[in-house]
């Protein structure tokens, strides 16, 4: 699949640190949390349109399945399902469009459920023996059931580095 084509990105030392100190320092500003074992699981699937018509084979697609378990592991706190479609503008960008819906059962509160579209700017480069991935994603909200059920706005960032295992060359 050409999404995760490798190419060589030289990376300044002082950009590459930046980078890394962006992500740490942003990690700081997290707010204090109960004491409690969370896990996330997933499972998905991805490709692309080349093999209906050639014409297509720059538009992408993704599903994916994730269970998110709480109160040390033990109960199903968040269900998500994601399905999103994208266009490969070149070899490192990308746009897409997606959808996910939320069941949400926090502990000792009212589940409810949250409807997310949102438009991604994806871009992808190899960097040393892996892929480094940077998103930015704008989102609209709208959570079911609950008080306050307005539409909310969001925009989000992500910085994603992939090792990739020498002996299985499709994972990271």
């Amino acid at each position: 699949m050409r999404y995760y084509r490798r190419r060589k990105l030289k990376l300044k030392p002082n950009i590459f640190l930046m980078v890394v100190w962006m992500s740490v320092f942003n990690i700081s500003f997290a707010s204090a949390a109960e004491e409690d074992f969370y896990g996330w699981q997933s499972f998905s699937l991805a490709g692309d349109m080349g093999k209906v018509s050639p014409a297509l084979d720059k538009v992408r697609w993704n599903v994916m399945s994730q269970t998110r378990l709480g109160n040390n592991h033990k109960e199903l706190t968040e269900y998500l399902l994601f399905a999103q479609v994208g266009y490969q503008l070149s070899d490192s960008l990308s746009l897409w469009l997606g959808y996910t819906h939320d069941w949400l059962t926090p502990l000792n509160k009212e589940e409810y459920q949250e409807h997310r579209s949102y438009q991604d700017l994806l871009w992808s480069q190899s960097a040393g023996p892996g892929l480094l991935s940077l998103r930015t994603r704008f989102e609209q909200r709208f959570k079911q059931a609950v008080d306050n059920s307005d539409l909310a706005w969001r925009i989000r960032q992500m910085v994603e580095y992939r090792w990739f295992l020498p002996f299985l060359s499709q994972t990271s």
